[in-house]
């Protein structure tokens, strides 16, 4: 056991407290970590840390965090990886139910909201993504980029500054695979891809002539081993060039300042992918279902590390090196156990042995021949298990069934939440989600009730009949078709998924810890749209509205004598909701009236709208209000008054039902 205040601690920002909480210990496993060195609760931070180094993931412009940057350059870069690296299976590649490879697609229905010319340029747009994204592009070119920053070439961009100054012995606290001392990671197979692209780039790029090729490989694999990637927030809107500036400036007597928006949407919030290299945080261990709960605080550009359940004294402190988000099979809401262990031998370079994938795969029952329930379950083995009659059996649905469901799935799921979603797609969304529960094709095995994928496909319909078809083509129509009905169950069948696989596992027998923030934050994507729909359907936004004619209508009636122009004034007439008023106090505070006027809620919503309310505020809020009660953060802050609103709101609208 070691002292941290033994090492560098120049990144750390809450020194005192980490000293306090953690020590360095050797663990047989995990190998040099960071341990409890007292009891720790949900809510204490035990390390507040800023990167060591920070770059976007994917950049496009030359800047302050890629200032070697060019498009020549990375597009250079990206080829070379793409040469190495194997070919992958795209999610986005699949076709509408009952397609040959030989036919066209040419329903024409005409979608609201879409164009043939905005679904020609977003098919352009999905090829240059397909081309551009997969196991190690853009992640291997971004890290070769970003080595530029610690090693500045010297017979090149003399002017730019380095951002940051780094000694020699920086890096030398991160571990990576060192074919030297351990020479099976010489067949590693994302070993020799990097090896092989660093000694291309070196040989091939003038920009990287003066760089040590060994040196380099051990940097991007250090990168991959120890970094994290987070989302942030793009919060410049407005162009730092020169020229740009100049521009502006022509522009602004006839735009005026506050009219003129130069970059994105602004009511579009950009997120651009981050790496951040932690020196303290790298020592924290790996679960599928850990302790801690990471999160980064752009204002403080820092990682702050927060315990989420109780830590005995010598326990290791751990987080997840996975994706918690519901795009990336192989994380901690999509895929299966064996799926987490490939994504960390191929990335991280070690075999996951935590409490969860020492565990049964909860996230992957299907059903059992013998009994029909979906109660059958895989241990790591292999070895597949019913729990509802005990017998062992071989699963159905696994093998090509399931990868096939896996890859439609995810296909759907990232054109949708990556806002890429078309004419065609929409047109073929619910059916092909519905074959996929009651396939037409009876050799087809049904996702069984308790697989993950099970969830995400009530997610994805949860999303289309509570949002995206009441967009497209009007709420009217949805209601009518009672598409908001179906919508609330299907939601409530994914949170219902989520509490019983991810945030605990119901069974007797399970002996792993659950996931509940991951299941949180991942959960959120369809809770707000039916937080929203809940919030809007049961508020009478015409409650005292006004009646209000134009100045010219008024001037028209005067001017006619006739009942008909009158008659054709009063039809022109235009109702107003009530504008909700402002109300200044003594103390300058500003607060709102009473509350609106509320409708009740339609009588088959209750069900399901009150069991989604309780899952939410009894077993997933306490929690959130214990990790974040010493760290407070305005983003669950916010989800966590929303959900405080909605609930009230399901109270005081069932009441008005029932009565």
């Amino acid at each position: 056991m070691t002292s941290v205040d033994q090492y560098n601690l120049t990144t750390v920002i809450n020194k005192e407290e980490f000293k306090d909480y953690v020590f360095v210990k050797e663990l047989e496993v995990e190998g040099r970590s960071l341990v409890a060195k007292k009891a720790l609760y949900p809510g204490d931070v035990v390390l507040i840390e800023e990167p060591l180094i920070k770059y976007d993931l994917k950049p496009t412009c030359r800047s302050t965090k890629s200032p070697y940057f060019s498009k020549k350059l990375w597009s250079s870069l990206m080829a070379i990886v793409r040469e190495h690296e194997e070919p992958v299976e795209h999610f986005d590649d699949f076709k509408k139910p009952g397609k040959t490879d030989n036919e066209d697609d040419d329903d024409n229905d005409s979608y609201s909201g879409y164009s043939s010319e905005e679904e020609s340029e977003d098919e352009e747009e999905e090829q240059d993504e397909a081309m551009a994204d997969s196991d190690f592009c853009p992640g291997v070119p971004a890290a070769i980029l970003a080595y530029l920053d610690i090693h500045p070439p010297t017979h090149v961009y003399s002017k730019i500054r380095p951002r940051k100054s780094f000694k020699s012995d920086d890096f030398d606290f991160f571990y990576y695979p060192d074919p030297q001392q351990e020479p099976k990671w010489a067949d590693h197979k994302t070993y020799q891809l990097v090896r092989d692209v660093v000694h291309r780039v070196v040989k091939t790029e003038p920009l990287f002539s003066h760089v040590d090729a060994s040196d380099l490989i051990n940097f991007v694999l250090k990168i991959y081993c120890n970094a994290h990637t987070v989302a942030l927030p793009r919060a410049r809107e407005i162009p730092t060039h020169s020229h740009k500036k100049y521009r502006r400036e022509i522009y602004k007597p006839k735009f005026a300042e506050n009219d003129t928006y130069w970059g994105e949407d602004e009511n579009e919030l950009v997120i651009t992918p981050t790496i951040t290299l932690l020196r303290w945080g790298s020592k924290m261990a790996h679960s599928c279902t850990p302790n801690l709960f990471l999160r980064f605080e752009p204002v403080s550009n820092a990682m702050v590390f927060t315990v989420i359940r109780p830590l005995e004294v010598g326990e290791p402190l751990s987080f997840s090196y996975l994706p918690e988000d519901d795009l990336s099979v192989g994380g901690l809401i999509c895929g299966t156990a064996e799926d987490r262990r490939n994504k960390l031998e191929k990335f991280k370079f070690f075999t996951c042995s935590c409490e969860s994938c020492m565990d049964w795969d909860w996230s992957r029952g299907v059903l059992c021949k013998k009994c029909n329930k979906s109660e059958n379950y895989c241990n790591r083995q292999g070895i597949w298990k019913c729990f509802n009659c005990q017998n062992l059996n071989e699963p159905t649905f696994i093998g090509d069934r399931e990868k096939s469901v896996t890859r439609v799935l995810m296909g759907f799921a990232s054109r949708i939440y990556n806002n890429r979603i078309n004419q065609s797609v929409l047109g073929m969304l619910e059916p092909y989600l519905f074959d996929l529960l009651n396939p037409a094709d009876e050799s087809q095995v049904p996702v069984p009730r308790n697989h993950w994928t099970y969830g995400i496909i009530h997610s994805l319909l949860a999303t289309y009949h509570l949002y995206l078809f009441p967009k497209a083509f009007g709420k009217g129509l949805a209601d009518r078709l009672g598409l908001f009905e179906m919508g609330l169950k299907e939601a409530l069948t994914y949170i219902e998924l989520f509490n019983g696989s991810i945030v605990h596992h119901n069974n007797s027998e399970s002996v792993s810890h659950g996931n509940p923030m991951a299941a949180f934050f991942a959960g959120w994507r369809v809770l707000h749209i039916v937080i929203d729909l809940v919030m809007e359907t049961t508020e009478n936004k015409y409650a005292n509205a006004t009646y209000e004619r134009s100045d010219s209508e008024s001037d028209s009636d005067s001017d006619s004598d006739s009942d008909s122009d009158s008659d054709s004034t009063e039809d022109k007439a235009t109702i107003k909701p009530k504008q909700e008023e402002i109300l200044v106090t003594k103390d300058h505070e500003e607060t709102t009236p009473a509350e609106p006027e509320l409708i009740s809620l339609p009588q088959e919503w209750i069900e399901p709208i009150t069991k989604i309310s309780n899952i939410v505020t009894e077993e997933w809020i306490p929690l959130i209000e214990q990790v974040f009660k010493h760290h407070q953060s305005p983003v669950v802050d916010d989800m966590r008054r929303q959900i405080r609103e909605f609930a009230e709101r399901v109270e005081k609208t069932s009441k008005l039902t029932q009565n």
